[in-house]
Formats: structure tokens, sequence, C-alpha cells
């Protein structure tokens, strides 16, 4: 066991264009460091996640519509390889490492540190709002037709309960009740949970601050009948599963534009070459408290996967990908890559440690 949390110093470019991250720091630490810069960097939406992880892995931000996944704001990587020798990748040197590094896990090296591109973000606008069981369809409809909008800046995610929803929206621009969320004004409130705000990134990120473990992922493209089908069939079966378990469930979207993957191929490409128009992406949250409980409750995100691949390519919405961060372990994230990516990924494993060190002494990853 190596412990790298000590790793975890941020620094910031005399131009502020580039921050320099530690493997050991956590996100929140990061965010608050950026913010008297007035500048900040694509990161997880939870502070206390470490910053490896995700990056690694591709890595989902409030800004990704905007700016591509947290992977492509990179521009180096410093890593220690299997036999010993430290490196820093990066579009000129060890390109191929470099590329793998964006997306392809961390099967190649230990990564210590990130050079991340910063983007000049700081004041925005976010609320989220408690909605009613009985406005669970409203709900959906408002977010395929939100789907429609062209606007980059607002990011949304979707938590359905069986007792309640929860709606949160953030804008990255100081405007008070942006036009692009009309859909979701429209629509009859419980109550908020939090009001609309004028707030900074560092703020967002203290306010959702929470832990929120995850079940196994799906994406499918833009369809408002799949959403309500796969979320009755959930909804039937986490009710259930709470009855018998006391397990409590949550049923989240959230969405990610076609922009963010032409990002991505303009900063050079990742092993994730996702090519669609937009797609709304889908997790089951879940926390109980027995052990003798994990078969039963974690058969409710198993199942509803399965429930949006079967209906997903019934409809022809069906976008066969795993996001690798929200993967659970009965799943395999490489295989949903493109056949070429995954070879390509294991050359360049076979290249930078010949001895399989990664693949086979390391616990974690997925090549």
């Amino acid at each position: 066991l190596i412990d790298l949390s000590r790793l975890n110093t941020t620094s910031i470019s005399t131009d502020h264009q580039i921050a320099s991250v530690g493997l050991g720091a956590h996100w929140g630490e990061v965010f608050n460091y950026l913010d008297p810069f007035n500048v900040t960097v694509l990161g997880i939406r939870i502070p206390r996640v470490g910053v490896g992880g995700l990056i690694l892995g591709g890595g989902i931000s409030h800004f990704t519509s905007e700016y591509g996944m947290v992977a492509d704001t990179l521009k180096n990587v410093e890593v220690v390889l299997a036999d010993g020798p430290i490196l820093t990748a990066n579009p000129e040197e060890d390109f191929d490492l470099f590329w793998a590094l964006k997306g392809g896990g961390s099967n190649f090296g230990i990564a210590t540190r990130f050079g991340l591109a910063t983007v000049p973000i700081k004041n925005i606008w976010f609320q989220s709002t408690l909605y009613a069981p009985d406005q669970a369809f409203a709900i959906l409809e408002a977010f395929a037709a939100w789907q429609g909008g062209d606007d980059l800046k607002g990011p949304t995610i979707i938590a359905l309960t069986p007792a309640y929803y929860i709606v949160g929206l953030v804008y990255a621009a100081p405007i008070e009740k942006p036009p692009t969320f009309a859909p979701f004004y429209e629509k009859s409130i419980l109550q908020p949970a939090v009001p609309s705000t004028i707030g900074t990134v560092a703020s967002l990120r203290e306010i959702i601050g929470r832990n929120q473990p995850k079940a196994p992922l799906r994406y499918v493209k833009v369809n408002v009948e799949l959403y309500r089908e796969v979320y009755s069939f959930w909804l039937r079966k986490a009710t259930e599963v709470n009855a018998a378990a006391g397990a409590n469930m949550t049923f989240v979207v959230q969405h990610i534009s076609k922009n963010a993957f032409e990002v991505g191929n303009k900063n050079g490409g990742n092993p994730l070459r996702i090519s669609v128009d937009i797609i709304p992406v889908w997790t089951s949250v879940m926390d109980w408290t027995q052990e003798s409980e994990d078969e039963l409750v974690r058969s409710v995100g198993i199942e509803t996967t399965a429930k949006w691949r079967e209906a997903g390519k019934a409809t022809g919405s069906e976008v066969p990908f795993i996001y690798m961060n929200d993967a659970s372990t009965d799943q395999d994230p490489l295989a949903s890559y493109p056949a070429t990516g995954v070879a390509r990924l294991k050359a360049i494993a076979i290249k930078f440690d010949r001895s399989g060190i990664f693949q086979t002494l390391k616990k974690g990853g997925f090549l």
C-alpha cells in the first residue's frame, strides 16, 4: 500500500492559465485555492473526492458541456513508471501515455501531479428545488425539453426518490433565473432546497459537499418516453427493496452535450471517443446499513441498468457506453470503448510497463 495523500499541494501559473494539482488533493481544496484568482478548473461536484481518479476516468463536471470532460483540460501529467523513472507526459512528449491517461484509467503508472487548464469562471447562479412525487413525469418532460436547447452554460441534475424529487440547476455566469431553464420554472414546486443564488464555484461546492455512493450507470439518447418507462420500472423495484431492507434509493439523471465530445477531439482526443449528439446519463444512488442486504439492494441498480439497455435498444436510443468513474464492480467500462482504442491502450501499457506491474499487482483499473 502506497499512501499518496501528502502529494496534495496546488499552485497556479503566473498567467493563471494552468493549475498544478497533486494527486492527493481533494477537489474542494483545489476550488478554494483557485477562488481568489477568479478562475476554476473542471472537477467533480463533491468536494471531498480525490483528484486523481476522476481525471484518469475522464471526469464529468458542472461545466463539461461547455469545456469538455475534466481529462480534456489536461496540459501535462507527472507519472512514476513501474521501473522507477519519473516523466512528464504532454502533447509534445510521450503523447501516447498522455492520451491514455485522459480517460483510460490507472493501469499505466502512478500519476502524481496534473497540469489542468483553468477556466474563467468564478461567479455563477444556482438553485435546488424540491418537487412532490406526483411531479415525476412532469420533471422528466421538462428535462427532455431543456435538453433540446443550445445553451452550454446551464447543466442540470435531477434526483428522483420515491418520496420527493430534487432538481439542481447551475449556470456558469451570474445571471438570475437563466431562460435556458424555463421548462423547470413552469412546474409546481414543493419547496426550495437551495434558493436562487448568485454565488461562487467554491460556495456551490460547499453546499453540495456530501457523500453520494454510486451504482451501475447507463447512457441513452434523449427520449422522454424512455425516461418514463425506465423510471416507472425503477420506482417499483426501489419501493419493494425499501420496504424489505430500508434502503434509500435515488434515480439520478444528468446531461452531456455534443460539444463536450467535440472539445475532447479538438484537444487531442481521448480513449472514450463518444460520437453522439447529446446524451443523458443515468445512475442509481443507494444507501443501506446491513451487509446481508447487499445483493438485494444492488439488484435495483443492476436490473434498472438492464432495463435501460433493453428499452434503449427497442427504441433505437441506446448508447453502449459505460462511464468508468461510475462503473460498478459487475461492469467493464473499457469493453464499451472503441476496440481500436482498447488495443491502443494495451499497447501503451506494454510500452511503459513491460512487466505488467500495474495490470497484475495493482488493485483497481479495468485494463
